[in-house]
């Protein structure tokens, strides 16, 4: 992982057994389905960010295609307000 992209997600190798890892496990699911189906998937889930605050966090997935399937997923995560799902 690049440190630009450890920096923004908090993600390294290292952290994803902690915490970080608990909070993953949340959208996991999800992102193996939408790469397994080629579709794209929308998950709402509250989380503890890496500042220990409590957050409501919407990530929508969409397929990295290759040919007729998928081989990776693009993730978009935006915090929702805790009325939203």
């Amino acid at each position: 992982m690049s440190e630009p992209a450890e920096q923004t997600a908090s993600a390294r190798p290292a952290a994803l057994a902690g915490p970080v890892g608990r909070e993953l496990e949340k959208v996991r699911k999800p992102v193996l389905r939408c790469i397994a189906e080629n579709s794209t998937r929308e998950v709402t889930a509250d989380v503890v960010s890496r500042l220990g605050e409590q957050l409501r966090v919407r990530v929508r997935c969409a397929p990295l295609k290759d040919g007729d399937g998928a081989r990776g997923a693009i993730l978009v995560m935006e915090e929702v307000d805790r009325g939203e799902s």
